[in-house]
């Protein structure tokens, strides 16, 4: 899975350029940036630590999460459809706008809060950790529900930045919820893994814990920031029309002839008829 994600895009990067499209070296950075966290969360020694260790498997979690943000940010999407042949490019781009238009920031922050929850259950996730089938079907449900989400952030960034910072806000206090009471239990949440550390149980729940909260905290931090620059910033329509009449009010004001205010016409002399 990992190799076809490189291939298409590197497909579609080559077929883009080819027709003179540039391709920012900051988006291709995103996309290795992502490529390299699912390398680590899936094919690395980190995958095999997760089956032993709290922390690792939060970390594998936690990378899963965050992938489909630099993926998205390279422009995966755009340039899995670039990769298609011309002719096949309808069929795929009509069913992904169509999803894209559907999905906003609430609803996907629902699915993807769900899935966190609802695989993190102790009843669910340690069962899942030891079957191959159930744990990467967890690990697909994580990175779509993921991607769904963190697409319609940046799709909703311009057109409507308050409800897409409102959902990072929200994802950030919940997020935290979790990962603070994780860190600060003292009782196993998960026995099987506490039994597997032994008598460093604590410690390692405590550092699965501050995993699930900082760096993901940091990064929807970041990721809000960008979200309110983003919806200050003047569209391009509007950019045209402040650079040729700046001042739109003074020159309406003008056309109107002088103002009066009420002072003036309180100090105006009374008429002698």
């Amino acid at each position: 899975m990992i190799v076809a994600l490189a291939v298409i895009y590197l497909l579609g990067l080559v077929r883009a350029r080819a027709l003179g499209a540039p391709g920012a070296t900051v988006r291709v950075s995103s996309f290795v940036l992502g490529f390299g966290m699912l390398t680590i969360a899936l094919v690395s020694p980190l995958s095999d630590a997760a089956d032993r260790s709290l922390s690792a498997h939060m970390a594998q979690h936690t990378l899963l999460l965050l992938a489909p943000l630099a993926l998205l940010g390279g422009k995966f999407g755009v340039r899995a459809i670039q990769a298609v042949p011309v002719r096949w490019r309808g069929t795929i781009a009509v069913p992904m706008r169509s999803a894209a238009r559907r999905a906003t920031p609430l609803s996907t922050f629902a699915l993807v809060a769900g899935a966190v929850v609802f695989w993190h259950i102790p009843a669910v996730f340690e069962p899942a950790a030891s079957d191959a089938w159930v744990h990467a079907f967890e690990h697909w449900t994580l990175l779509v529900a993921a991607g769904l989400y963190w697409g319609a952030v940046l799709g909703y960034a311009r057109s409507s930045p308050g409800l897409a910072l409102g959902t990072l806000m929200a994802l950030l206090m919940f997020g935290g919820a979790i990962g603070a009471l994780l860190t600060f239990s003292t009782r196993p949440w998960y026995p099987g893994y506490a039994e597997r550390a032994g008598s460093e149980w604590l410690v390692d729940q405590q550092l699965a814990g501050v995993i699930m909260w900082i760096p993901m905290g940091i990064v929807i931090m970041g990721l809000g920031a960008w979200v309110t620059a983003t919806g200050l910033k003047p569209t391009s329509e509007s950019a045209k029309l402040l650079k040729k009449n700046p001042y739109p009010s003074r020159e309406a004001g003008e056309a109107r002839g002088p103002a009066t205010s009420v002072g003036e016409v309180r100090r105006r002399p009374a008429s002698s008829d």
